[in-house]
């Protein structure tokens, strides 16, 4: 650890913003490998001779492979540390899409992107250890919303790039795959050059930032040591009891698989859907698609701004968590319902992204409620919350899949689709009636 001066002691350095910059990019390349398969559905499709069902198959083999590695995800991070682990998946998940870009038939590109979704399964996880040990309790709601927006915005880069670029300039899906991988090596070394799993081991971090970091007194944050296993190997059995006793973590992990059904069209099938259901062009559907995750984005910025502002207001974790959510997706499931009455395409995009919008909003609330309920055992209960919500990553998708090649092929009622959707946020609104944050199954020893 650097020495530092009485002065520079006085006031806290920053290396967490450089921190939540990066944990924040890290989740902006991962979405942009993993949803230009979206917008190259078709695409590839016809190149491959694949139809809407073989394509809803693999687009649902990476929420395969992302629902069996959460919790391992987890283990890998509290066992090596964050700092390895993050750079080391996101080194594997580049690779693993070059290999996606080398496939020529349905079994490779299947099996590509179910090791993708193995390989990213470990990143939230992870990301949400690294903001509890690095971002202070009174902005977890803001930090949250950073790495949540920014997982939207990588999906609106790849949207739109992948749209101008496969239309406009007429690239190979395969050499876009290639420069997208590209970004994760970079990011890779970026944040293990820069980054420690533990604040206090990292050279520029002086003893007031760890003390506001951990909200403890400047001359006690030297006594903390968070290498100090949260989970003892001989009590795994008693918090695993714990964990299935509380009842707020249902509440969680069953909100998280209806929350990421109602999010998963806007990045699989909503290109598609819109140039079947409004003869649209490729590069006209990937530009009507941006609008919602637009929306996603800016909502959930405004839910962790207005997360922390109600907590530090008022000081419940319950108003400012579970309050939220349930107003936020009860609204949005009005909104997206609304959009099956629009007659054109920018009608029916305005509507899905103010619901997608009001989704955004409940984003920071899932984050910062797990946190509030595992405490230092964050990693894990992470990858649990997000292995159920993983569950309609290969579910809702390859059901999409079928759903739509039987609309295409009996001329069905494309609304269906939608209102799936409106039912999907109205289960996750009622799932947070569950949720209290201020039961945590963490005893008081463990924090």
């Amino acid at each position: 650890m650097a020495l530092h001066s009485d002065a520079e002691k006085s006031s806290p350095t920053v290396v967490r913003y450089g921190v939540l910059v990066l944990i924040s990019a890290a989740a902006g390349s991962a979405y942009l490998t993993r949803y230009c398969l979206s917008v190259a559905n078709t695409t590839i499709g016809r190149d491959l001779n694949l139809n809407d069902a073989q394509m809803g198959q693999v687009i649902a083999a990476w929420g395969l492979g992302y629902f069996v590695c959460q919790v391992p995800g987890g283990w890998i991070g509290n066992w090596i540390g964050t700092r390895k682990t993050l750079a080391a998946l996101s080194v594997l998940w580049s690779a693993l899409t070059v290999w996606t870009s080398l496939t020529r038939s349905f079994l490779p590109l299947w099996t590509s992107r179910f090791t993708f979704g193995l390989a990213q399964a470990g990143m939230v996880p992870n990301l949400a250890a690294v903001v509890k040990s690095w971002i202070p309790a009174s902005r977890r709601g803001f930090a949250s919303a950073c790495i949540t927006a920014a997982m939207s915005l990588g999906g609106v880069i790849t949207m739109k790039l992948t749209g101008e670029l496969l239309g406009e300039y007429k690239l190979s899906w395969r050499h876009i795959f290639q420069a997208y991988a590209a970004v994760g090596v970079v990011w890779a070394a970026a944040f293990y050059w820069y980054f420690r799993t533990n604040p206090r081991r990292h050279p520029w971090v002086n003893d007031a930032e760890l003390a506001l970091i951990r909200g403890t007194p400047q001359h006690d944050v030297r006594e903390i040591d968070n290498d100090v296993p949260a989970e003892p190997p001989d009590e795994g059995r008693s918090l695993t009891g714990r964990m299935v006793r509380n009842l707020p973590l249902w509440g969680i992990c069953i909100q998280s698989y209806f929350r990421a059904a109602g999010y998963l069209l806007f990045v699989t099938w909503l290109p598609a859907y819109l140039e079947y259901s409004f003869e649209l062009s490729v590069k006209e559907a990937a530009t009507y698609t941006v609008w919602p995750l637009v929306g996603v984005i800016l909502g959930t910025m405004s839910g962790g701004l207005i997360l922390d502002f109600v907590f530090r207001r008022t000081g419940s974790r319950k108003l400012s968590r579970t309050g939220l959510a349930v107003v936020a997706l009860s609204l949005c499931a009005a909104s997206t319902y609304a959009s099956t009455f629009a007659n054109s395409p920018p009608q029916f995009v305005a509507l899905l992204a103010t619901g997608a919008f009001l989704s955004g909003l409940a984003s920071p609330s899932a984050w910062a409620a797990t946190m509030d309920i595992a405490g230092p055992h964050t990693a894990v209960t992470m990858g649990l919350m997000n292995m159920v919500g993983s569950v309609s990553g290969f579910t809702v998708p390859n059901g999409l899949g079928i759903l739509i090649d039987w609309i295409r092929k009996h001329d069905g009622n494309w609304d269906v689709v939608i209102l799936i959707h409106v039912g999907f946020y109205v289960c996750a609104a009622l799932s947070w009636l569950l949720v209290n944050p201020d039961r945590p199954f963490a005893r008081a020893d463990e924090e």
